[in-house]
């Protein structure tokens, strides 16, 4: 018998592998689902808001991320791998002292970053990744800002960095770890 359905074709493997394969599938797939659950529920990192198309034309999904970078070879990207799309993040900056902070940006495609919603780089047209370099150089008081980040690709690979520095913070870091927050403690 053939299918030429994608999910006809998994389920007839399904069919394939019997007890013990479906066994060891379903394990892996509840594995996969508690990892995402702790990133989900982790008060650290950024909602992440996928979109179809490089105007955020059609949402497709909604991730958190511990950190503002994308890369094609990443399983969230990977879906959309190929494809034009478009991805915004929303979280809060933990800045840890007041001093000048320099933000700089690589990417595959176009970038806006948004530091308590003023327009810090905007590379809204498509660049290849070394030439991409955009960066803004602005001081910034200890405590919580909000911080936004919208990318496009249409190309093939999709890769993005946002990296900062100043303070303590060393040159070349990409803005992450426990510098981001989904949530700010009221």
């Amino acid at each position: 018998m053939q299918r030429s359905s994608f999910n006809g074709l998994f389920v007839l493997r399904l069919k394939r592998m019997g007890q013990g394969g479906v066994t060891v599938l379903s394990a892996l797939l509840l594995a996969f689902m508690i990892l995402h659950a702790v990133k989900w529920v982790s008060p650290l990192g950024a909602m992440v808001w996928h979109y179809k198309g490089i105007n955020f034309d059609l949402p497709v999904w909604c991730s958190s991320e511990p950190g503002i970078q994308a890369n094609s070879r990443e399983p969230t990207y990977y879906f959309l791998k190929n494809r034009k799309f478009s991805t915004r993040w929303k979280t809060w900056l933990h800045v840890p002292v007041s001093t000048n902070y320099t933000f700089a940006s690589l990417c595959e495609g176009g970038i806006r970053v948004y530091i308590d919603e003023n327009l810090i780089i905007d590379g809204w047209n498509k660049k290849g990744f070394y030439s991409s370099g955009k960066h803004a150089d602005l001081r910034l008081s200890e405590g919580m800002h909000a911080l936004r980040v919208e990318y496009f690709n249409d190309n093939r690979e999709s890769r993005m960095r946002l990296e900062w520095e100043g303070g303590p913070i060393p040159p070349r870091t990409v803005v992450g770890g426990s510098f981001l927050m989904k949530r700010v403690k009221e």
